[in-house]
């Protein structure tokens, strides 16, 4: 089977997400896809092993016969595609996240109006660190996308993105767009944001913010005049500043707390929810830094950060227990 008609034929359906892997006896591939959150068997697909061979570079087949995993984003069957390929007992499996081909804006996000606005506010920023964070599949990486798109078109600023593998490509709008991917372009995301910041940059976008070397660098540089945006597995807002310090040794948890205080300017926390009708909404959280945040932050009080939010509506923050309450009113959501 054709690998872009294959894909496009998954969009139409409205596939979010395809899952590849070795079959034995007369299925050769066992294949998935994720309609609305939920897989569904597919009939027919192309061959994990005929797929790899047309996308992955003789880097990525290096790396993923070394150490059974490699990345790849691609476009073809009417967008980007995102490809992570893992060995395993059976074979090789794939896992495509499939992508528009252009990046989304604020507005595709559908987000309420005051949310949006403070997403405009916080892009117009000239310095600090934005966390969005989620599960796996939550739409951290399309929101971050969302925001640096909203930057680009705002002018004036060199963006430069940090990413493995870059999966939106960014037209230059208003100012210069640097898109560095790992493994391709540069060995890590600690040595391409060390290099980075003696690039000019205005807005750092990084792709994840996996360890304490490229964490301490992305907060140097949220204080130092730059506006920093990176996303983080976490499970809540006081999970993501939990999982931020948790990076660092036990001798530089303090330090590092103290310098998340001082860096940050507000976490998102999102996860997707069923929508009425069909596909799914976004539903978040939002953290916006106060004086009452930081002292938090600082003193290891993360249990006291939930109150502070849901106590902050007039200062821009929102629980996800109210969002969601408000998308059930509005009958947009299947359950409360």
């Amino acid at each position: 089977m054709d690998l872009s008609d294959f894909l496009a034929a998954a969009r139409a359906r409205g596939a979010s997400d395809i899952h590849l892997s070795q079959g034995s006896g007369p299925q050769a591939c066992l294949a998935h896809a994720r309609l609305n959150g939920v897989l569904v068997p597919l009939e027919q697909a192309p061959s994990p092993k005929g797929i790899l061979e047309m996308v992955l570079d003789a880097p990525s087949r290096s790396r993923l016969e070394r150490e059974g995993e490699a990345d790849a984003a691609f476009t073809l069957g009417g967008g980007r595609v995102r490809l992570r390929a893992s060995r395993a007992r059976s074979g090789t499996s794939l896992f495509l996240r499939l992508l528009p081909d252009q990046p989304p804006t604020l507005g595709d996000l559908a987000l309420p109006s005051p949310l949006r606005a403070f997403l405009e506010d916080l892009i117009a920023q000239t310095e600090g660190l934005i966390l969005v964070t989620g599960a796996s599949g939550s739409g951290k990486t399309t929101t971050a996308a969302a925001l640096v798109d909203g930057v680009n078109r705002l002018g004036g600023r060199h963006v430069l993105t940090i990413e493995d593998p870059v999966e939106y490509l960014h037209s230059p709008l208003g100012g210069p767009v640097t898109q560095r991917e790992i493994g391709a372009d540069t060995p890590g995301f600690a040595s391409a944001l060390d290099a980075a910041l003696r690039a000019d940059p205005d807005v750092l976008l990084v792709g994840e913010a996996r360890d304490a070397a490229t964490m301490t660098l992305a907060l140097s540089a949220a204080e130092t005049g730059h506006l920093v945006l990176t996303t983080l597995h976490a499970a809540s807002v006081p999970g993501a500043v939990d999982r931020v310090i948790d990076l660092f040794s036990l001798d530089h948890r303090d330090r590092a707390g103290d310098a998340l205080a001082s860096a940050l300017t507000a976490i998102i926390h999102q996860r997707l929810l069923p929508r009425r009708g069909g596909g799914r909404i976004l539903a978040a959280s939002v953290l916006r830094v106060t004086p009452a945040v930081r002292s938090a932050i600082r003193e290891g009080r993360t249990r006291d950060l939930a109150p502070i939010m849901a106590a902050g509506e007039p200062q821009g923050m929102v629980t996800e227990d109210r969002w969601r309450d408000v998308l059930f009113e509005e009958d947009l959501v299947i359950s409360p």
